[in-house]
């Protein structure tokens, strides 16, 4: 019947209350204790034949695991009675398969049910990863729900770039978000100009879902790189060229929603610049990761793109304008320190700057 995420979210009613109430939460197998992941968004279930494709929906022990990963985490939005829609990774249940799902109450836990079965961990054996199904029947059949907190069960930021002593990631997700630890602020890409990407912070309180961004962290563990998760909240960004993806399921390789291929002369990833510094560059990997940004570039861009402020952009281009073809030289209107890339540095030359050419009110200075 149309697309199987259906299933994966079906779970997510899982909690230990009689009913379900609104909220995020992550699911897991009551017998085997395997956490449900939303890794695409394609499949479907065959009621006449009994047979099912559930490629879309992965099973995995290990709680820490799902800390930072968004497709272990599921919206439960209650329609009345035991009737709800289930959201994750950018779709929902109703959205699919054109209707919602019942989730019923089974001591501590929860069945699952739609299109006529009742979704297991069909694999019984204690490997690390299971099987979602429709066999295996008893405590297989059962689904805890636990609610996201600030405690035991949050989501933090895994940050894979430092630089100087500063953490980020390039992070995209269905849900709105704001920061529940000091220290961390999200970005996007207002304009590339040449060989520059402008990077602007994002003032407003909470960060709407499905806003592709860059997160500075405090730290580089997910402990102190806490969100505090919402749904419905936050405002679009306009001008926001990053763009984002939410799968990369190589279990499925033939379907066109698990994956999406890189290209090189449409697309960068932030990155280690070749001057060892935060950019956007060309990347080696064949897919984009699941819940990567990414920025959209045209086919003449840089391999490497550099980040500057609009105000460093503006200073930049004040010095280009200044700038005489195949030379150096800027004219003496332009005062203070910059580097051979144009942009301000200092106001005067000094001993802390590194060794390097230097840009000093308009003429061209090697400091050695």
């Amino acid at each position: 019947m149309k697309k199987l995420i259906t299933y994966i979210l079906l779970f997510v009613s899982t909690i230990t209350n009689a009913q379900l109430k609104n909220g995020f939460y992550r699911v897991h197998n009551y017998a085997t204790n395997r956490y449900v992941y939303v890794y695409d968004n394609t499949g479907k279930i065959n009621v006449s034949t009994t047979s099912a494709d559930m490629g879309a929906i992965q099973l995995w022990k290990d709680h820490n695991r799902t800390i930072s990963d968004p497709a272990s985490i599921v919206y439960a939005e209650q329609k009345g009675g035991n009737v709800y829609n289930l959201h994750s990774q950018g779709t929902s249940v109703y959205e699919i398969i054109g209707y919602n799902v019942m989730i019923y109450p089974k001591g501590d836990t929860y069945q699952l049910y739609a299109e006529g079965k009742y979704l297991a961990d069909d694999e019984t054996s204690n490997v690390p990863d299971g099987q979602l199904g429709t066999i295996a029947k008893g405590d297989y059949r059962k689904w805890v729900a636990e609610p996201l907190d600030l405690e035991t069960n949050y989501f933090g930021i895994a940050p894979n770039f430092t630089i100087e002593n500063k953490h980020y990631e390039p992070f995209y997700a269905d849900f709105a978000f704001n920061f529940a630890n000091e220290g961390m602020k999200a970005y996007y890409i207002s304009e590339v100009y040449k060989h520059i990407a402008v990077i602007k912070e994002i003032k407003s309180e909470i960060i709407a879902a499905n806003t592709p961004v860059i997160i500075e962290c405090g730290s580089s563990e997910p402990s102190s790189n806490k969100l505090n998760l919402y749904i419905n909240q936050g405002d679009k960004i306009n001008n926001n060229l990053l763009k984002g993806v939410y799968f990369n399921n190589e279990r499925r390789p033939k379907s066109k929603d698990a994956r999406t291929k890189y290209d090189a002369n449409t697309m960068r990833v932030l990155g280690i610049t070749s001057e060892g510094k935060l950019g956007f560059v060309v990347s080696n990997e064949e897919f984009l990761a699941a819940n990567e940004a990414y920025l959209k570039v045209s086919t003449d861009t840089p391999e490497e793109l550099i980040l500057m402020t609009e105000d460093e952009l503006n200073d930049y281009k004040k010095t280009e304008q200044g700038q005489s073809i195949g030379s150096i030289k800027i004219k003496d209107s332009i005062k203070g320190v910059y580097s051979i890339t144009g942009v301000k540095v200092a106001d005067e030359l000094n001993e802390t700057l590194p060794k390097g050419i230097y840009i000093v009110n308009g003429k061209k200075i090697i400091r050695q």
